[in-house]
Protein backbone atom coordinates (compact mmCIF):
# COMPACT_ATOMS: atom_id res chain seq x y z
CA UNK A 1 0.00 0.00 0.00
CA UNK A 2 1.49 3.34 -1.12
CA UNK A 3 0.33 6.13 1.21
CA UNK A 4 0.86 9.89 0.92
CA UNK A 5 0.89 12.01 4.09
CA UNK A 6 -0.83 15.27 3.04
CA UNK A 7 -1.42 18.03 5.61
CA UNK A 8 -3.28 19.99 2.90
CA UNK A 9 -5.98 17.33 2.62
CA UNK A 10 -8.87 17.78 5.04
CA UNK A 11 -9.74 14.06 5.13
CA UNK A 12 -8.09 10.70 4.58
CA UNK A 13 -8.80 8.66 1.45
CA UNK A 14 -8.27 5.20 0.03
CA UNK A 15 -8.22 4.32 -3.66
CA UNK A 16 -11.26 2.55 -5.07
CA UNK A 17 -8.89 0.33 -7.08
CA UNK A 18 -7.06 -0.73 -3.90
CA UNK A 19 -10.39 -1.41 -2.15
CA UNK A 20 -11.50 -3.61 -5.03
CA UNK A 21 -8.19 -5.50 -5.40
CA UNK A 22 -7.87 -6.11 -1.64
CA UNK A 23 -11.58 -6.99 -1.23
CA UNK A 24 -11.93 -4.42 1.56
CA UNK A 25 -15.54 -3.99 2.77
CA UNK A 26 -17.05 -0.51 2.53
CA UNK A 27 -20.08 1.24 3.99
CA UNK A 28 -22.19 3.90 2.28
CA UNK A 29 -21.93 7.56 3.27
CA UNK A 30 -23.99 10.56 2.19
CA UNK A 31 -22.56 11.81 -1.14
CA UNK A 32 -19.68 14.21 -0.52
CA UNK A 33 -17.96 16.41 -3.11
CA UNK A 34 -14.18 16.31 -2.83
CA UNK A 35 -11.77 18.70 -4.56
CA UNK A 36 -8.45 17.19 -5.59
CA UNK A 37 -5.08 18.95 -5.69
CA UNK A 38 -5.38 19.17 -9.51
CA UNK A 39 -8.63 21.17 -9.08
CA UNK A 40 -10.75 18.19 -10.21
CA UNK A 41 -13.96 17.44 -8.26
CA UNK A 42 -15.04 13.89 -7.36
CA UNK A 43 -18.05 12.59 -5.44
CA UNK A 44 -17.44 10.08 -2.66
CA UNK A 45 -20.25 7.73 -1.66
CA UNK A 46 -18.53 5.16 0.58
CA UNK A 47 -15.84 4.72 3.19
CA UNK A 48 -13.80 1.99 4.82
CA UNK A 49 -14.32 2.19 8.56
CA UNK A 50 -11.19 1.54 10.61
CA UNK A 51 -8.92 0.50 7.71
CA UNK A 52 -5.81 -1.13 9.18
CA UNK A 53 -2.30 -1.16 7.74
CA UNK A 54 1.07 -2.30 9.04
CA UNK A 55 4.22 -0.17 8.84
CA UNK A 56 7.62 -0.71 10.46
CA UNK A 57 6.30 -2.95 13.22
CA UNK A 58 3.21 -0.86 13.97
CA UNK A 59 -0.41 -1.44 13.10
CA UNK A 60 -2.30 1.77 12.35
CA UNK A 61 -5.96 2.31 11.50
CA UNK A 62 -8.31 5.08 10.43
CA UNK A 63 -11.61 5.65 8.62
CA UNK A 64 -10.85 6.28 4.94
CA UNK A 65 -13.18 7.78 2.33
CA UNK A 66 -13.13 5.81 -0.95
CA UNK A 67 -12.14 7.83 -4.05
CA UNK A 68 -11.18 7.10 -7.66
CA UNK A 69 -7.63 8.36 -7.31
CA UNK A 70 -4.10 7.50 -8.33
CA UNK A 71 -1.16 7.00 -8.07
CA UNK A 72 -1.51 6.53 -4.29
CA UNK A 73 -3.46 3.77 -2.56
CA UNK A 74 -4.16 6.06 0.37
CA UNK A 75 -3.86 9.65 1.52
CA UNK A 76 -3.58 10.48 5.20
CA UNK A 77 -4.98 13.96 5.66
CA UNK A 78 -5.40 16.53 8.40
CA UNK A 79 -8.04 14.43 10.18
CA UNK A 80 -5.49 11.64 10.73
CA UNK A 81 -2.69 14.05 11.63
CA UNK A 82 -4.85 15.80 14.23
CA UNK A 83 -5.74 12.53 15.95
CA UNK A 84 -2.13 11.33 15.96
CA UNK A 85 -0.42 14.57 16.99
CA UNK A 86 1.94 15.40 18.41
CA UNK A 87 4.19 12.84 16.77
CA UNK A 88 7.90 12.34 16.50
CA UNK A 89 9.36 11.51 13.10
CA UNK A 90 12.80 10.18 12.38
Amino acid sequence: MLILLDCGSSHSFVSSVFVELAHVPTVPIPPRKVKLANEEWLTATSKVPDLQWYIQGNTLSHDMIVLDMSPYDGILGYDWLKINSPMQLD
